[in-house]
């Protein structure tokens, strides 16, 4: 419990703890009412049994109230008895109020920060993580985690009661009380010790199978038209009705056990108070003093029941959140790393007006994996249109990774106009548009997706006109009935697959970068939509750097240069006619093309 305790308040800043640390002065203070408002029932007791004046309580109280009657005694008595009580209980609900919106807003903060945080993780930690763990990390594991801060912060304020009411019975009635205290330390012990590791492997396996819920519910939607043309409706819900029944299984588990606590508790408590009841029968003690203590017990061990209760359901609670507090720590921990590394935000400009040179570049996926890129140097000029092409799994898009700072080489260097991108890779991006085989449009305006990533205020209606036109798109802006206003769908639902590519085209120019790389931005159109689109790509020829990666020699036929790979290296560079008469593996290729074409 320690360590994930330890892990829950490791989310917290220095600065963010204080407000925490400071909540322990009110606690104290509600430690005290609680035994004052207890410890009151021993005189209200007193002067109920002894009208006549002559308890043991009674005459401690002589020098303050001199000349009082016991009916004015029981008055006062009974008056400050239930102010304590009142303020008492108001105190723990203020505690309790700001406890809860301390985390909350702790909480919130946190989860931004993490947002952020995964947000700048290298890309290479994108492609191997799937996105239903980060999506349930940024959901469930933030709330659980900080419920577990909440939690924490009751054990301390149900300890700290505790603590209070044994120290007041202690006082009054130390033989009894260390007896009763021994015999709670022993249960709560035990508990521990036996539940412990059970409620963590089931907080572990619901943690797991709420991953796989979301990652279910995410392929199963993205994929709605496969899964109507298949009708694969059954093989689904069979395998989601798994899922949670699995999580349902574990989670009343977790349900129940909160409960053996305070059945068990409650129990100890009333066998407890029965044996002081004996106890203190059996003593030669004045009846009225003895009433007196039995009250004062019988107040105590209704304070006791709730608070022992909580105390053991807050620690069983916390290791429930065990896997969800270790999941989030490991990503947190990993994220400050990769941030502070990165120097995200340092680095200013880089410059970039001659050329772009990626010399000796070599890379694999894992140290133990096989080499994708081995070897490739090739030099481009500002200005100049490039296309990649080769067979699949050559490494063409990996190459363009690297070059669009999104993968860092295993060796080699990626120099513009001299200067290492290595260390200021934003200073290098600023200077590039990408336009993707599959565009991600938000569900919002066209606008709004053209100038992605910018505030209203900032985005500059003049640019985007010019972008749309340059991208060919005046026609579609036109026939949209809101114009730059229109939703276009989730995923860009309303428009078509040429519409989409040249809005990604459009997106790419509206920052007006010098470099613009294509990754098969035309493979999965028809002929005469990619016409459109090399017309648009045509357009720009000596305006931008263009590097392109196609399938379609078609796309690249025009570009000044085409550099041919084939298993990670690089076959031969030339233009389109050179390596049509010179390379055998390129003539296939262009045949290949041809009949594509034809079909």
């Amino acid at each position: 419990m320690w360590t994930t305790a330890r892990k829950i308040v490791g989310f917290l800043d220095r600065r963010s703890r204080l407000p925490l640390l400071l909540l322990l002065v009110p606690m104290l203070a509600t430690a005290v009412l609680e035994m004052l408002s207890i410890g009151l029932i021993l005189p209200l007791m007193n002067v109920l049994t002894t009208r006549d004046g002559s308890g043991t309580l009674i005459r401690y109280l002589d020098p303050f109230l001199p000349d009082a009657t016991s009916l004015e005694l029981l008055t006062w008595i009974a008056v400050i008895f239930g102010a304590v009580f009142v303020i008492k209980n108001i105190v723990l609900f203020v505690i309790t109020y700001l406890i809860n919106m301390v985390i909350g807003r702790k909480l919130a903060k946190f989860a931004q920060h993490m947002f952020d945080l995964y947000l700048h993780r290298p890309f290479m930690f994108h492609l191997q993580r799937h996105s239903s763990e980060t999506m349930r990390n940024l959901n469930q594991s933030i709330s659980y985690a900080f419920d577990g801060l909440r939690l924490l912060m009751m054990i301390v304020l149900e300890t700290i009661l505790i603590t209070a009411t044994l120290l007041l019975l202690l006082f009054v009635e130390p033989t009894m009380t260390i007896l009763a205290g021994a015999l709670l330390a022993l249960f709560g012990m035990a508990f521990h010790r036996i539940s412990s590791p059970v409620f963590q492997e089931w907080g572990a396996r619901g943690h797991a199978i709420e991953r796989v819920i979301i990652k279910s519910i995410g392929q199963a939607l993205t994929s709605i038209r496969d899964v109507k043309l298949l009708n694969c409706y059954d093989f689904l819900k069979e395998s989601f009705a798994k899922l949670t029944d699995d999580l349902v299984h574990y989670k009343i588990n977790g349900d129940m056990a909160r409960h053996i606590p305070r059945l068990v508790i409650e129990s100890l408590i009333i066998v407890g108070f029965v044996a002081v009841i004996l106890y203190l029968s059996h003593g030669a003690g004045r009846i009225e003093d003895t009433l007196a203590t039995l009250s004062l017990f019988g107040m105590a061990s209704l304070r006791l029941m709730p608070s022992a209760n909580r105390l053991l359901t807050s620690i069983s609670e916390l290791k429930l959140r065990t896997a969800a507090v270790d999941d989030l720590y490991r990503d947190f921990m990993d994220g400050e790393r990769d941030y502070q590394a990165s120097g995200t935000g340092i680095g200013g400009d880089i410059p970039y007006e001659r050329d772009l040179r990626l010399e000796n570049v070599t890379f694999s996926y894992s140290p133990s994996g096989p080499q994708i890129l081995s070897g490739i140097s090739v030099s481009i000029h500002k200005g100049q249109s490039i296309g990649f092409v080769g067979p699949s799994g050559a490494g063409k898009t990996t190459l363009l990774n690297i070059v669009l700072g999104l993968l860092a080489p295993e060796s080699g260097r990626i120099l513009v106009d001299g200067h290492d991108i290595n260390g200021n890779v934003e200073g290098w991006q600023k200077h590039i548009g990408f336009v993707p085989q599959h565009l991600f449009l938000i569900d919002d305006t066209l606008r709004r997706n053209v100038a992605f990533g910018l505030r209203d205020e900032e985005i500059d209606d003049a640019r985007i006109a010019y972008v749309l036109d340059l991208a060919r798109l005046n026609d579609v802006v036109a026939k949209l009935p809101n114009g730059l206003e229109s939703k276009l769908g989730e995923f860009g639902s309303r428009l078509s697959g040429g519409q989409q590519q040249r809005i990604a085209i459009a997106r790419a120019l509206y920052r007006d970068p010098d470099v613009l790389v294509f990754d098969e931005a035309t493979a999965a159109l028809d002929n005469e939509t990619e016409f459109e689109i090399n017309q648009a790509i045509t357009a720009l020829a000596g305006k931008k750097t263009i590097l392109i990666i196609a399938h379609r020699l078609s796309t690249v036929r025009k570009c000044d240069r085409i550099v041919l790979m084939k298993q990670g290296r690089v076959a031969e560079i030339g233009t389109f006619d050179e390596l049509s008469a010179t390379n055998q593996d390129f003539r296939r290729l262009v045949d290949l093309s041809a009949l594509a074409a034809q079909d």
